[in-house]
């Protein structure tokens, strides 16, 4: 990875540029083995090339002639994730969640380009989960039984009502 950074005086003209390379490898090795469960994890640039990600041709499309970007097949996505720091998206039956990473907080920003950068999670929806009563047998004889218990409950309840405010009545005549 490589960052330049302007340098300016005290007038406010440049007066150099500051650049810093990095062996990235590292970092992108801590960044796969932090993934814990299903999906993939991606780390994209802010023009939404994929700097990590489960395919490694995908990565490092900015490098290549016509590149793969995030964008190409998920730009509904792409574009709600540009609106904020931090959500969830949909996508023909697709879970996405995002978060924005600024490794460079608290510099001088104007003139750096692929800035922010943003961590995506894809859940394919044969991965999530889903709730279906076949996958609880018992459940609607569960619920059939709590509701007959409720209404016998109430009934007998409003019996006991009646009974009680026919008593006082019939207290009341009697006195």
């Amino acid at each position: 990875l490589r960052f330049a950074i302007p340098l300016f005086n005290s007038e406010d003209e440049k007066h150099g540029v500051l650049v810093f390379n990095y062996l990235a490898k590292e970092l992108l090795t801590h960044f796969k083995d932090a993934v814990v469960g299903n999906g993939d994890i991606m780390l994209l640039d802010s023009d939404g090339y994929i700097l990590s990600g489960p395919d490694k041709e995908q990565e490092w499309g900015m490098m290549k002639k016509n590149g793969f970007k995030f964008t190409d097949k998920h730009s509904d996505v792409w574009a709600k994730v540009l609106t904020g720091t931090s959500g969830i998206a949909y996508s023909t039956e697709e879970l996405f969640v995002y978060g924005t990473v600024k490794p460079l907080h608290g510099h001088d920003l104007r003139t750096v380009k692929g800035y922010p950068w943003y961590i995506i999670s894809h859940v394919p929806s044969s991965e999530l989960p889903t709730f279906s009563l076949d996958n609880y047998p018992y459940t609607i004889a569960l619920i059939f039984i709590g509701l007959l218990t409720i209404l016998f409950g109430s009934w007998y309840l409003a019996k006991a009502r009646v009974n009680r405010l026919l008593w006082q009545k019939a207290l009341g005549e009697s006195e």
